[in-house]
């Protein structure tokens, strides 16, 4: 079976294109199954998303603070800055008393371009809820906030989350 890449468009413009390598390994490491090349290396940046959620799930934060699956979801993936997501990482934070200033994700345009619009054309301007990434930074702040850890090192490598 030859690999067909993934391609990503933005509106009628192509913008990147994915080659997929798959390695599924048993509990000793033996390889199998794959697809494409097994040894290849790589980063494996928001697909590790689902397992820095695993705090906030076993530390008992997502009960205390009343998770729904909608709230799991969003913090075991990126999101594309639509206000249903934006609304839903807001909400998290409200019930861990903290404002949007506590997220450390950054900001960037959202890839959805018509809330991009909206907030350009109402005055307003970028905040990290709309980064794709605030659903992960409201989830480690759960466990933070659960666990009574400084929320404002949440990110430093030497922090215990």
């Amino acid at each position: 079976m030859s690999n067909k890449p993934i391609k990503v468009n933005r509106g009628e413009y192509l913008e990147s294109t994915h080659d997929v390598h798959i390695a599924v390994v048993n509990t000793e490491g033996e390889l199998l199954y794959s697809y494409g090349d097994p040894e290849f290396l790589t980063f494996p940046r928001s697909s590790m998303k689902p397992f820095q959620a695993v705090p906030v799930i076993e530390s008992g934060a997502a009960e205390r603070f009343h998770f729904e699956k909608k709230d799991l979801s969003l913090i075991c993936a990126s999101h594309s800055g639509e206000p249903i997501h934006r609304e839903r990482v807001m909400d998290i934070l409200k019930r861990l008393n903290l404002s949007e200033e506590a997220l450390q994700c950054g900001t960037h345009i959202p890839h959805h371009i018509k809330s991009y619009e909206e907030l350009l054309n109402n005055g307003g301007s970028l905040s990290p809820v709309f980064s794709n990434c605030s659903g992960k930074h409201a989830g480690m702040l759960t466990a933070v906030v659960h666990l009574g850890e400084n929320i404002h090192s949440y990110r430093d490598v030497n922090h215990p989350h």
